[in-house]
């Protein structure tokens, strides 16, 4: 404790002289605290420093009793803080850590460390005293510095992908126009695309043409709503798609009806779509008019056949096996009406 003349001896002070009991309470409440320590007085005098102040700042006790608090920041600070103290005095009131503004240390070696002061007024007679808390800060800002770092790092590598996924998927929707405007300009083959259920999810100009039927009626039709009856008791067109599942590709000619009823020869390619696990995504169909529209029913190709449809299907279409691995389907004889048996080419065959 100073014993200059100048320096103020306030009651407490004086008390805690006096008694030896209050000065080694006092001494150990400072002491037991994890946190640098300060007494001051309205005039920012320092009346008492515990060690940890001596330990955070590099200045002994006797350095810093009786110097103004100020001695302890930096000096782009000091001016501003004399008049927060004023301030502060003037209306006495707890303010807790972090409460205040970002604040900096000055330790004895000239160096610099950011701290959090709590600030606890203590009425006297005659006046005010503040306990002041100190705590350095200095790994706390650091890891808010690493995590300011690693979100800006984060946010960044965000922008990227994100900007990197909105020119990909501007790119799928340029290739999926491009690919739906190149499928809407082919006019001669119908190009349809199936459910794994066999039901429409896209028609396409020719389709239209062809059938006779919108993308708004067709969509979510049954493949055996083009077929002709014979075919739906044989249950041609399930078949036709129980193949391409089978098989990845199925081949056949035969009748298709249109929406007026009218019905036409055509060669039909049905394929399977999987994706990369090998799951069923649907099946596109790509029949194609083959001659004019007539009212018969379908005749057969003289094609020798061999029936490859499972027991108990019926008399249906049968399939023709070929060197390239594919498959056709053969429709049940017919004889039309001059009793004179006809035969239907195959694609590609002669009569």
């Amino acid at each position: 404790m100073s014993d200059r003349p100048d320096f103020p001896q306030h009651d407490l002070l004086k008390a805690f002289h006096k008694s030896t009991d209050a000065q080694y309470l006092f001494s150990a409440l400072l002491e037991s605290a994890p946190d640098a320590m300060l007494i001051v007085d309205e005039h920012g005098t320092i009346l008492l420093a515990n060690s940890q102040t001596e330990k955070l700042f590099g200045y002994s006790r006797d350095e810093l009793i009786g110097q103004t608090v100020e001695k302890l920041m930096p000096s782009r600070f000091r001016g501003a803080h004399t008049k927060h103290r004023g301030e502060f005095f003037s209306i006495p009131r707890l303010r807790p850590m972090g409460a205040g503004p970002d604040l900096y240390g000055l330790r004895r070696d000239g160096s610099e460390f950011p701290v959090e002061i709590s600030l606890n007024p203590i009425a006297i007679e005659g006046g005010v005293l503040v306990t002041s808390s100190i705590r350095d800060i200095s790994d706390r800002k650091r890891a808010e510095q690493e995590l300011r770092r690693a979100y800006d790092e984060l946010d960044q590598r965000v922008l990227q992908r994100t900007t990197a996924l909105e020119q990909a998927t501007d790119e799928l929707r340029q290739s999926e126009e491009r690919f739906r405007l190149l499928v809407e300009g082919v006019n001669d083959y119908a190009i349809f695309m199936l459910n794994p259920e066999g039901l429409v999810v896209s028609w396409n100009a020719g389709a239209e043409r062809i059938y006779g039927f919108t993308a708004e009626e067709a969509s979510g039709s049954s493949l055996s709503r083009f077929h002709p009856p014979e075919d739906l008791h044989a249950d041609t067109p399930q078949y036709a798609l129980e193949q391409a599942a089978a098989t990845g590709r199925f081949e056949e000619e035969n009748w298709r009806v249109r929406k007026d009823g009218q019905r036409f020869r055509a060669s039909s390619v049905t394929t399977a779509l999987r994706d990369d696990r090998g799951n069923l995504r649907g099946f596109p169909d790509y029949p194609r008019r083959d001659g004019k529209a007539g009212t018969g029913a379908p005749v057969a190709p003289r094609a020798e056949v061999r029936d490859r449809r499972p027991p108990g299907r019926g008399r249906g279409p049968r399939v023709q096996q070929f060197g390239d691995g594919h498959s056709r389907i053969q429709l049940p004889h017919y004889r039309p009406r001059s009793g004179r048996r006809q035969t239907a080419p195959l694609r590609g065959g002669s009569p």
